[in-house]
């Protein structure tokens, strides 16, 4: 499902429920009714626009954690990639494809982040720890210029 048409569907469901529940009490007089759906439509963009912030803040918190060294590359990667899965509708319908595409290629650095010295040596793919902060540190920022657009 797109962006906009999931945003249209967690919207339309909202204006139902209100102007239903707006119409039945007034017996479905018109301006209340009209009143209910023009409220119901500004809270499902409001409510639209918090899961999009929760989402944002909670990926930025995580990689934060991790650059300022609250928690090793290990539990970065566990978590992030958690949190990922578990929102990964919401970040596909509710967010841009270059945001999205940004946490795929993310993802995909900490698939190759190999902290064993040796296993890196036996495949060229794999990177130490201080590339993967370099990766983290660039895709972070592009991140919070993806936040403020």
């Amino acid at each position: 499902m797109k962006q906009k048409d999931k945003e249209l569907y967690i919207m339309t469901i909202i204006v139902v429920i209100f102007i239903v529940s707006i119409g039945t009490i007034t017996n479905y007089s018109l301006l209340p009714t009209v009143l209910a759906g023009v409220i119901g439509g500004v809270l499902g963009k409001i409510i639209i626009e918090i899961i999009k912030k929760n989402i944002q803040s909670k990926l930025l918190s995580i990689i934060e954690e991790y650059l300022n060294g609250r928690i090793r590359a290990k539990q970065f990667r566990s978590k992030f990639s958690s949190f990922v899965v578990k929102n990964e509708e919401n970040i596909i319908s509710l967010f841009s494809k270059d945001y999205y595409e940004l946490i795929k290629v993310l993802q995909v650095d900490l698939a190759y982040f190999e902290p064993n010295k040796l296993l890196r040596e036996e495949n060229d793919s794999y990177f130490d720890e201080i590339e993967l902060i370099k990766k983290v540190r660039k895709s972070y920022k592009k991140l919070q210029k993806l936040n403020k657009n």
